[in-house]
C-alpha cells in the first residue's frame, strides 16, 4: 500500500510538472506576442506623417521610421532577445547616419550586456532628434539608476509604463519619467 502511495504521489508530481513547464512555454510565447502587441500600439499614430524638414534636416516622416525602429531594438531588449535585437539594429543602420554607430554595433553583438550599452548611447542621440521633430501625442525619457553597473541610462518611450531595457526580464518596472517630450 505504500508503494501504490509513492508511486500515486510521484506521478502526480510529474504530471504537475509537465503542466507547469507547458504553462511556462505558452506564457513565453504569450509574453512575446504581448511585447509586439505593444509595440504595434507604441507605433500606431505617434509620429506626424507629413514629409517637413526639422533644424536635424531628418523629415518628420523619416523619423517615425527611426523611432519605430529603435522602439523595436527596445523591446527585444526588454525581453532579453539579443539576436532580435541584432535583427532591429541592422533595419535601423540603412535608416539613420546619426545613429549608424550604435545601430551597427548592436546589429554585430550578440552580447546583451553590450548591446544594453550601445542603445543608451542611441538613446541620447535618438533623445535630442525627438526635440527636434513634430510628434504627435508624447514621448517620454525615461531614466534607470541601476542600468549599466549601477551608471545609470535613460531610454525614449511611447507611453509612461516604464518597461526597461536595461534591466530586462529581471526588473521591467526599474526606472522613471524624467521628462515628457511634446512638439
Amino acid at each position: 500500500m505504500k508503494i501504490v502511495k509513492i508511486s500515486m504521489l510521484a506521478l502526480m508530481s510529474f504530471s504537475l510538472l509537465s503542466f507547469t513547464t507547458s504553462c511556462d512555454d505558452n506564457k513565453g510565447n504569450q509574453e512575446m506576442e504581448m511585447m509586439e502587441n505593444m509595440l504595434l500600439q507604441e507605433n500606431s499614430g505617434m509620429m506626424g506623417n507629413d514629409n517637413t524638414s526639422n533644424s536635424d534636416g531628418v523629415q518628420d516622416s523619416e523619423f517615425a521610421s527611426i523611432m519605430s525602429s529603435y522602439i523595436a531594438i527596445k523591446y527585444a531588449l526588454i525581453a532579453d532577445d539579443a539576436s532580435r535585437a541584432q535583427e532591429e539594429a541592422e533595419k535601423l543602420v540603412k535608416k539613420s547616419p546619426g545613429l549608424e554607430r550604435s545601430a551597427k554595433a548592436i546589429a554585430e553583438t550578440d552580447n546583451i550586456e553590450k548591446q544594453r550599452e550601445y542603445f543608451s548611447e542611441m538613446s541620447t542621440v535618438l533623445y535630442q532628434m525627438a526635440k527636434n521633430n513634430d510628434i504627435d501625442g508624447s514621448v517620454y525619457w525615461n531614466h534607470c539608476p541601476m542600468a549599466l553597473n549601477g551608471q545609470g541610462a535613460n531610454w525614449l518611450s511611447q507611453n509612461e509604463k516604464i518597461q526597461n531595457p536595461y534591466m530586462g526580464q529581471k526588473m521591467p518596472g526599474c526606472g522613471s519619467v524624467q521628462e515628457t517630450i511634446t512638439n
